[in-house]
C-alpha cells in the first residue's frame, strides 16, 4: 500500500472509531483515551526536536562546523584580499598577466569552495547516521511502549486530521527515549 492510501485508511479508522463513541455521555468527555482503547498518537518532529540525544548531536555537529570555519577564515580573507588586490592592480598589468593571475584566483577559490563542499557533505553524511540511529531508537521505544500498554494502533501525528490530546504518548516517548539513548555513536567526522 502507498503511504497516502495508508494515512487515509487510518484516518477512517479513527473517525469510524470516534463516530461510534457516545456523544452525550459524560463518560466520553471526560475520558476520551478509555473509550478508544489501543490507540495512541505521537509526535515524531517534537521527539526529534527535543530528545537529548539528537540535541546533543546538533551541538557537536554546530562545534564541528564552527570550528572548520574558523579555520578556513584566515583563508577565505586572504582570497578576498588578493582578489581585491587583483583588482586594484588591473590597470598596471598587462592583459595576459591579468588573465593569468585571475585564472590563478579562480583556481585557488574553486579549490576552497571544493574543500568546503566536502566538509558540508561530511556533516550531511553524519547528519544521515544520526537520523537513522535515533529513528531505530524511536521505533524501539515506541514498540516496546506499545506492548506494555497493549496498543493496537500507534501513529504518527502527520497521520491524524483529528487531535484527542488523551491518545498522545509523545511525552511519554521522549521519556523513555532519553532514558535510554541519551547520546548517538555517530561520530562527527574531521572535517579540515
Amino acid at each position: 500500500m502507498d503511504a497516502k492510501f495508508r494515512r487515509v485508511l487510518a484516518a477512517f479508522l479513527l473517525l469510524g472509531l470516534l463516530w461510534s463513541l457516545p456523544h452525550g455521555s459524560a463518560q466520553a468527555q471526560t475520558e476520551p483515551a478509555a473509550t478508544i482503547k489501543g490507540i495512541a498518537v505521537f509526535r515524531l518532529l517534537d521527539i526529534l526536536n527535543d530528545s537529548v540525544a539528537m540535541q546533543d548531536f546538533r551541538a557537536r555537529r554546530d562545534a564541528a562546523w564552527e570550528a572548520y570555519r574558523a579555520s578556513v577564515k584566515a583563508e577565505e580573507e586572504a582570497l578576498v584580499a588578493a582578489d581585491e588586490d587583483l583588482a586594484a592592480q588591473r590597470s598596471l598589468l598587462t592583459q595576459e598577466v591579468f588573465a593569468q593571475r585571475r585564472q590563478e584566483l579562480l583556481e585557488r577559490v574553486r579549490a576552497f569552495q571544493q574543500k568546503e563542499q566536502e566538509a558540508r557533505s561530511a556533516l550531511d553524511r553524519a547528519q544521515g547516521q544520526a537520523q537513522e540511529e535515533i529513528s531505530r531508537a524511536i521505533l524501539e521505544v515506541v514498540s516496546a511502549y506499545a506492548t506494555e500498554k497493549k496498543l493496537e494502533l500507534v501513529l504518527e501525528q502527520s497521520q491524524v486530521y483529528l487531535n484527542i490530546r488523551a491518545l498522545d504518548i509523545t511525552n511519554d516517548i521522549l521519556q523513555r527515549l532519553d532514558g535510554e539513548k541519551a547520546q548517538l555513536a555517530v561520530t562527527i567526522p574531521p572535517i579540515n
